[in-house]
This record gives structure tokens, sequence and C-alpha cells, in this order.
């Protein structure tokens, strides 16, 4: 089978505190090692690791592009929206989200933002509907398709042609019915899908250690029968040739992978540049004056 180009889209790591065994070394290495170029970093709630991640995929010739998972809380149902960066202004409009989400929007639950807050700083981001967990989803998933068209030109007609349902196949019940679900929504409204992978953890036998972890964060134990299990084995990393196989039926949905990632571009200047606040001085003077006036009186 001919290589076909793929980028992942979605990866936790452990800076995922409740779901992910990730480190960011390991990531970008393990990325080298499968010769892919370029690979997302999208934590749940935050952008702790942006630094670390972008230090570390520069250094070894991948591109690094940052994005976060997101909750909205919703009147009807919470949902999570994926979110990639574009440019810097992405970047910010990101790191906003972020702050307003445990500024305003923690619970119980976890922090999330609203609606109102994601439309308004939805620019310089590229948003990403994910597999089962977004609002198309869920209305899709309740047989509800007029709501999840709703949904589907709703997001359409604010982030445009910056807006993708993505899909996947990782053995989890209903991934096919949600994917066929998917086709058909796309195809009738000309929304783009995306192949992505979920991924939790870097090799399929890092999957006990990975539920051991899940068990800890939710008070569970592994051997419990009705614990409810929400990931699989084969959410880890997997090669752009395993994933051309697991979609050689669909090979647009990885080539849409590629075109994305080829539109986040975001670089840091790190160690070239200080960047102070501006900082309010008397009429008439600069920030250096007013400095050096203030430091001769110390």
């Amino acid at each position: 089978m001919p290589n076909i180009d793929f980028v992942h889209l979605h990866c936790h790591s452990e800076y995922s505190v409740k779901n992910s065994l990730i480190r960011i070394p390991k990531l970008i290495d393990k990325t080298k090692d499968l010769g892919m170029k370029a690979i997302a970093l999208t934590d749940v709630g935050n952008l702790f690791a942006a630094v670390k991640f972008y230090q570390k995929s520069i250094s070894n010739g991948i591109k690094p592009i940052f994005g976060a998972e997101l909750t909205v809380k919703d009147k009807a149902q919470n949902f999570s929206v994926l979110l990639l960066c574009q440019d810097r202004q992405g970047y910010a409009n990101l790191s906003e989200l972020i702050s307003l989400s445990y500024l305003h929007g923690q619970s119980v639950e976890g922090v999330s933002i609203t609606t109102e807050q994601l439309v308004n700083h939805h620019q310089g981001l590229i948003m990403i509907a994910p597999h089962t967990r977004s609002d198309v989803a869920h209305h899709l998933m309740a047989n509800q398709a007029l709501e999840a068209r709703e949904k589907v030109q709703f997001w359409a007609s604010v982030f445009t042609d910056r807006f993708y349902l993505s899909v996947q196949r990782t053995g989890r019940a209903n991934d096919e019915k949600y994917l066929h679900l998917c086709l058909e929504l796309g195809l009738e409204s000309g929304i783009p899908l995306v192949a992505t992978n979920d991924v939790e953890f870097l090799v399929a036998s890092d999957y006990q250690a990975h539920e051991a972890r899940i068990c800890i964060s939710q008070g569970k134990l592994l051997d419990d029968a009705r614990r409810e299990k929400f990931y699989s084995a084969e959410q880890y990393l997997k090669s752009a040739d395993e994933m051309a196989a697991l979609f050689s039926d669909l090979p647009q949905l990885l080539a849409n992978s590629v075109e994305i990632a080829k539109r986040c571009n975001l670089h840091f200047e790190l160690h070239k540049k200080n960047y102070l606040p501006n900082f309010p001085v008397p009429e008439g003077l600069s920030i250096a004056q007013f400095l050096n006036k203030n430091l001769r009186l110390v």
C-alpha cells in the first residue's frame, strides 16, 4: 500500500491530567521515528505544554500545531470542540478562551466556555467537531438529523471554511455508525470531514496502563464490571500507513488532515526579545525615561 501522508490533529499529553500518559519528549521522538513532519498537541482545557512542545518539535524538524480541546456549556447538553491555532491571533484567542474558562466557567464538572465566548473569539482558529463528543455528534447519534444540520450551519456561518467534522475508526462502539452519518451530513452540507485518532498513549501496549490512570481519576477499579469504558487500545500514535489502511476507502479524510496542518503556522520568538507590559507612565515620559528617573532616586 502506498504511503499516504497524514497528520495527527487530536493528541493529548500528560498535561491532560485525567486521560493521557504521553510525555512531550517521547511524543516528538515517536513522531520523528514514524517519519511524520507535523503533529498537533490538543490538551484538554490548557496550553501548559506549548513552549516545551514547540522547542522539542522545532529541534527535531517537526512542525508543531497548537490547539486544545475545550468544553462548551450549553443549555441542553455540554459538548466538546477541538480548536487549532492558525496564527498568532488564533493563539491569542485560544489563550483568552482558556482564561475565560478558568475565570468564569469553573464547576464540579471542570471548566467550560460559552457559545457566545467562542463566537466572539473565533478569529484565527480552526474548529473541528470531535468524534462523538461534539454537539453535532450528540444530535446525529440521537437520530436528530434536523438539529445536527442546524448546528453544522451555525458553526459554518461562524468559522466559514475553518470548520470540519472529525471521524475515527478506533474500534469503539458506534464508530462506523457515526462515520456514515457524518458522511451523509458532510455531502449534504458541504462541510469537509477529517480523520483523527484521539491519541491518548504512544503504543498499543500502553493501553492497560492508561486504563489504570483512568480508574485513578474516576475512583474506580480495573476489574469493576460496571465501569464504563471510554477508550480503546487503538488510540495510540499510529503511523501514516496504519491510518491509510484504516481509511483506504476514504483517502480524502487523510488528505484533509494535511491541508489543515498546512494552514496552521505559528512561531514563537524565544530567547530573542523581552516583551514588557505597557506600563502607564506620566505624560511626556517614555517608559525608559521614567525608569531611569526613578532608578536614580533609589
